[in-house]
């Protein structure tokens, strides 16, 4: 007895043969088309990512312009006038309110990849994922030429790293796993923690704006000995 799926009175319809065979052609199409759309969506929160450092890159200009050059603290999420840690909140369009409110996570400051990222990603939305270069700042409490300070004393803005993909440590609060800052001050604890979610790079914002895509190799071939710093890290 053959088995046939249609609607009364409209004719021939489908056999079950017929249908699984549909079904099957539609289950390839789409196991053909996934690769297609997962990669499309990885380049689309790669540009985004890129994006948002950039955005962070002319804010930090912006308030270094507005403070007789002054370079803000390693807070970034602070407003401005958040003494000793100021920041530069307001500079990229976000209310001058408390930094934990949920509405405010997925903000310029966090990296999309990370985001979605499950070997890092938690139940809460992180507040932050992108680290500054302590040296790419200012030390308000106590000022020292340790920290770059103001905008003119960076020699090599396009080799020197301002913010990148954040230092990530999984014993800080769910919500707050990123590091304020990195550097190469110890390569054994800072380094590692830094994150390479663009297919084995890290986005990187340097001195002059632009950002750039750097490798594992290169983060970490960027410690040098001591009296011979190197220009990502310290701009000498």
């Amino acid at each position: 007895m053959s088995h046939r799926f249609g609607f009364r009175g409209r004719g021939k319809g489908f056999t079950l043969v017929e249908l699984l065979l549909v079904l099957a052609v539609l289950g390839l199409v789409f196991g053909l088309a996934l690769p297609a759309i997962s990669g499309g969506l990885r380049k689309a929160r790669e540009a985004r990512c890129a994006s948002n450092l950039k955005q962070l890159g002319v804010a930090w200009m912006r308030f270094a312009t507005d403070h007789d050059g002054r370079l803000p603290s390693i807070g970034w999420k602070n407003v401005a006038a958040n003494w000793p840690n100021p920041g530069i909140r307001e500079y990229v369009g976000l209310p001058s309110t408390s930094g934990s409110d949920p509405w405010q996570r997925e903000t310029c400051f966090t990296c999309p990849v990370l985001q979605a990222d499950p070997k890092t990603s938690t139940q809460e939305a992180f507040w932050r994922t992108y680290s500054v270069s302590k040296y790419a700042s200012e030390n308000y409490a106590a000022p020292s030429d340790a920290y770059k300070r103001y905008l003119n004393r960076i020699q090599r803005p396009s080799l020197f790293a301002v913010a990148m993909d954040g230092g990530y440590d999984p014993s800080r609060p769910a919500n707050d796993r990123y590091t304020q800052s990195v550097s190469n001050d110890d390569a054994g604890k800072y380094l590692p923690q830094i994150q390479s979610p663009h297919q084995g790079f890290t986005h990187v914002l340097f001195g002059d704006g632009h950002v750039g895509k750097v490798n594992r190799e290169q983060i970490d071939d960027k410690v040098q000995p001591s009296g011979n710093s190197s220009v990502f890290w310290r701009d000498p």
